[in-house]
């Protein structure tokens, strides 16, 4: 987390539908996060491990989208 506050940029940028998140990875697992330039914050969306981080997050943006 401190590296993230250091430089938001420092993760990857993530594609698809989940396009403007970021993850960082740590061993096996993955932070996924969301950076608001003007607003000066960092937003954590979801802390898990590689397997199921990012089908987990897709499932539930695809219910709060309605798709």
């Amino acid at each position: 987390m401190r590296e993230i506050g250091k430089d938001p940029g420092c993760g990857e940028p993530l594609r698809r539908e989940l396009q403007g998140y970021r993850k960082y990875k740590v061993r096996r697992f993955r932070i996924v996060y969301q950076v608001d330039r003007g607003a000066r914050t960092i937003t954590i969306m979801a802390v898990g491990h590689r397997r199921v981080i990012y089908e987990e997050l897709a499932a539930a943006y695809r219910r709060q989208s309605g798709n």
